[in-house]
């Protein structure tokens, strides 16, 4: 079963966006640690979580539009 991690551990958010983006590019059978890195402008502790998800959605699609098709 693939798993997917990120760096904070909280970030819910990205490794649903994550899986979700797997899936629709057919690559469920993949896991992945996405690393999120973030400065809060002014004393903003969190990302919101709308924020969070589009951006690793995106992420996770550049990195699988960049890499060949494996063969099963």
């Amino acid at each position: 079963m693939p798993v997917l991690t990120t760096d904070p551990v909280h970030r819910t958010a990205a490794v649903r966006a994550a899986a979700c983006t797997l899936n629709a590019f057919g690559r469920s059978y993949l896991g992945g640690h996405l690393e999120v890195t973030w400065s809060p402008p002014g004393s903003r502790p969190r990302t919101p979580a709308g924020s969070e998800y589009l951006a690793a959605g995106r992420a996770v699609e550049t990195a699988l539009r960049q890499r060949p098709v494996e063969n099963r």
